[in-house]
């Protein structure tokens, strides 16, 4: 019989993806900023604290927001455009 892999199934199928503990949003925002500050030259001790310190303003930014809410305004502001959607300064529209 052939080995099968197992996946991990989520709880719930709207859970979000995790690194470690943290969703990965939160872990992308802190990685990318500990990586900027380090090449910067910041002090190697300050590194971790301004990516900690922005990674929990996001939380903070996002917390009671619903799901996907920065696509959301990536959307208003014009920057990105789903297909079958209207553009965001569009006011009116016939179908």
């Amino acid at each position: 019989m052939k080995d099968r892999k197992n996946y991990p199934i989520p709880k719930y199928l709207d859970d979000t993806p995790e690194v470690i503990i943290f969703p990965v949003d939160e872990f992308l925002v802190f990685t990318f900023l500990f990586l900027l500050t380090y090449f910067i030259n910041i002090p190697m001790f300050v590194c971790p604290l301004i990516a900690l310190l922005t990674a929990f303003l996001y939380h903070k930014a996002k917390e009671g927001k619903p799901k996907n809410y920065h696509m959301l305004i990536l959307y208003q502001l014009g920057l990105i455009k789903p297909e079958g959607i209207p553009s965001s300064v569009v006011k009116e529209f016939q179908e």
